[in-house]
């Protein structure tokens, strides 16, 4: 099983990337949607870090209780938010013990251990942050970061 301090790391070479992404995309773009129902890129991130710290905190046991905007009105607002969720998400990590890591927890009707609730919250990231690159090349931002941050 992996230990809280490599599931963080992994976790962080993505979010970094993440707060790349966004520092390429101007204003404009800010409620962009690549299709009529489709979710805007400020919805998409909200989303994203709210289902991360969901995720850490049903496995800690803890009530979750977003501290998300309900719309972000720039782009320096939206990243402003960003690197604040990603610092209580930080300590969401920190707080975390191998305990947590081993109980079997219940969500949507399904039981997995808390190790790879974390691990799906991980990847749940990884498949948004796809979405923001591909939406990040639709509106012309040609010079993307890598998809994770080097070791």
């Amino acid at each position: 099983m992996e230990s809280v301090a490599n599931l963080q790391k992994r976790w962080e070479r993505h979010r970094q990337v993440l707060q790349e992404v966004l520092e390429k995309i101007d204003d404009e773009y800010l409620h962009f949607s690549p299709w009529d129902g489709g979710m805007p890129l400020s919805a998409l991130v909200i989303h994203l870090t709210g289902s991360t710290d969901m995720f850490l905190a049903k496995v800690q046991n803890k009530p979750y209780t977003s501290s998300a905007p309900v719309n972000a009105h720039s782009m320096d607002e939206l990243r402003r938010y960003l690197n604040q969720a990603t610092e209580k998400t930080l300590q969401s990590f920190r707080d975390l013990s191998a305990e947590n890591l081993e109980m079997t927890i219940e969500m949507n009707e399904m039981k997995d251990t808390g190790a790879n609730w974390i691990s799906t919250a991980i990847d749940h990231e990884i498949h948004h942050k796809g979405q923001i690159f591909t939406y990040a090349r639709i509106v012309g931002v040609d010079s993307l970061p890598f998809f994770i941050t080097k070791p």
